[in-house]
């Protein structure tokens, strides 16, 4: 079975990678203490990235205390989705055509500044502009990483380094919202950002001090840079940011800020699908150049399969987020207890990740493992719709343990998938497609959950609180603020309209994942094993592939 609607290989290499990257000679590889230490700094830059992408969370309730800006939850996380997901490509070809090293160094430094401006925001605005900038930082981390073990030792021995770095720095995905609840609870949430840079600081040390392997010969820099927007997609970088940002802000607006039907806000949803046409047809008019090259994006196991991720990561974030909520703001935990209470779901991830990663080379089918894990998945998410102010134990645990199951067998698919039914050349670009949906389903899961928490909010004290204070507090005095002002009966419909307003976004994230499920069937059902016996015969080329 081929793809459907496969270019050839040679109508997909761009003009500046129409010949193979040679393979770097033996002596450019690097062993021993050298490659060791060069593994180290990319681990922890590798490290800090997941870190961030889960430790926030605990310190959502006492950064809307404090700034009051309960109606910014979702941009919280948005904020820093949206340029990742724009810059994911542009990374790309930064890594392509100026040197790894110092490309690698630039993102982890503009990673740092961000986190230095989030950890200093004197007010939400500011806490939101920095997250854009580590955004753009850290759109360069993962295929940073990716690059540089491309660089580092021959084709069969790039596997285990992967495998290496990669259980190295996921404990920085499963720690986050532990350490986050820590700091928020003994220090103050601004410590979540400032812990990057000790962390930084000694990544970007080492990785200075040695040298790093480029995986294929580019030429000097300064002539990269004189050339640059030959390579870079500058107009279709505009119009994708600009795109996205709009249709975000229409989101985060309309049924709040604006009433629903409210012209602008119209203005707005209309504007942004004309920028998502005008994108298209440029990515289209420029060919493979292009920030999204349509002739690989048209093809259905990659469409479909960033598609999968795109709604599958979007219901993961939204529990992310608004399991913490819960835990502190309705049953009135800590933020280090509610921080723990949010782990359950990930043992049966890594679990499931690593099985069905094992298994799918023995057996050769992935198809499977992403129907039963997107329905899992989207079981779990139902279940946490369930969730009240008295909900006990054992229902919340074993209902975010189903969601990490799912998780854990699916999320790995799309990119196996791709590298199943492509050609290794268009396996690179693939890759960056599927990122792009992963990024883009997080900015867009956040803003949408924030926008049905405020206005299912809003609706139910409108029709159940009538003291106008009591209504105030809940709506504006932040997460957790309210639970110390307000008392009696009226605490208790307090927490049981803050119960149906998580509930309802729960509700989303069982929605989304439902639709993921739907188009995992599109990936097809090739054998891994196929290509596992292709690969023994020579092939021009082998680019690395980003590990979701």
């Amino acid at each position: 079975m081929t793809p459907d609607s496969a270019p050839d290989s040679a109508s997909v290499a761009s003009d500046e990678s129409r010949e193979s990257p040679k393979e770097p000679e033996k002596n450019e590889h690097l062993e021993g203490g050298k490659l060791w230490l060069v593994m180290a700094g990319t681990c922890l830059v590798l490290f800090i990235h997941f870190l961030d992408g889960s430790i926030l969370s605990p310190a959502i309730p006492e950064i809307t205390d404090e700034f009051r800006s309960l109606h910014d939850i979702g941009w919280y996380g948005s904020a820093y989705y949206i340029p990742t997901t724009i810059f994911q490509p542009i990374a790309g070809k930064a890594y392509t055509h100026l040197p790894t090293k110092w490309s690698l160094v630039g993102f982890v430094l503009v990673f740092e500044i961000g986190s230095i401006m989030c950890g200093a925001a004197s007010s939400s605005t500011l806490l939101i502009l920095g997250r854009v900038v580590a955004g753009i930082g850290g759109s360069g981390l993962l295929i940073g990483n990716q690059t540089v073990i491309a660089g580092l030792a021959p084709v069969d021995k790039r596997p285990a380094l992967t495998a290496i770095a990669m259980s190295l720095a996921a404990p920085g995905m499963l720690l986050g919202p532990v350490v986050g609840g820590v700091i928020t609870q003994y220090s103050t949430w601004r410590w979540i950002f400032y812990m990057n840079v000790p962390i930084g600081s000694i990544a970007l040390l080492l990785l200075v001090m040695t040298r790093i392997p480029e995986q294929t010969p580019k030429p000097p820099w300064k002539s990269v840079v004189a050339k640059l927007h030959r390579y870079l997609d500058i107009v279709g970088c505009i119009l994708c940011a600009a795109a996205t940002t709009l249709l975000l802000l229409a989101l985060n607006m309309s049924g709040g800020r604006l009433p629903w039907g409210s012209p602008l806000g119209i203005a707005m949803f209309v504007g942004s699908g004309v920028l998502f046409a005008v994108f298209w047809v440029w990515n289209v008019r420029i060919g493979d150049k292009a920030l999204i090259p349509a002739s690989v994006a048209k093809q259905r196991v990659v469409w479909s399969g960033a598609a999968t991720l795109l709604f599958s990561i979007g219901a993961t974030t939204i529990q992310s987020y608004f399991l913490p909520l819960y835990f502190q703001s309705v049953r009135g935990e800590s933020a280090l207890v509610g921080a723990l209470y949010t782990l359950p779901g990930l043992p049966g991830q890594i679990f499931f990740s690593l099985m069905s990663g094992f298994l799918i080379g023995k057996m050769g089918h992935y198809l499977p493992w992403a129907l039963v894990g997107t329905a899992l998945h989207t079981m779990g998410c139902s279940l946490l719709s369930r969730f009240s102010p008295t909900t006990p134990a054992v229902e919340w645990i074993l209902s975010q343990f189903a969601a990490g199951c799912g998780r854990g067998m699916a999320l790995q698919s799309p990119s196996i998938a791709i590298q199943a039914a492509l050609p290794q050349e268009q396996i690179s670009i693939a890759s960056s497609i599927l990122t792009f949906g992963m990024y883009f389903g997080s900015a867009m899961a956040s803003t949408a959950a924030s926008v049905t928490f405020d206005n299912v909010l809003q609706k139910e004290v409108n029709a159940r609180i009538a003291n106008a204070t009591v209504a105030d507090l809940v709506l504006n005095d932040g997460a957790t603020t309210f639970r110390q002002l307000i008392a009696g009966a009226d605490l208790a419909v307090a927490l049981d309209v803050y119960s149906r307003s998580v509930q309802m976004v729960f509700l989303l994230a069982a929605g989304l994942s439902a639709v993921s499920f739907f188009f995992a069937w599109g990936m097809g059902a090739f054998d891994v094993r196929r290509k596992v016996r292709e690969k023994k015969k020579p092939v021009r080329s082998s680019a690395q592939s980003v590990v979701l």
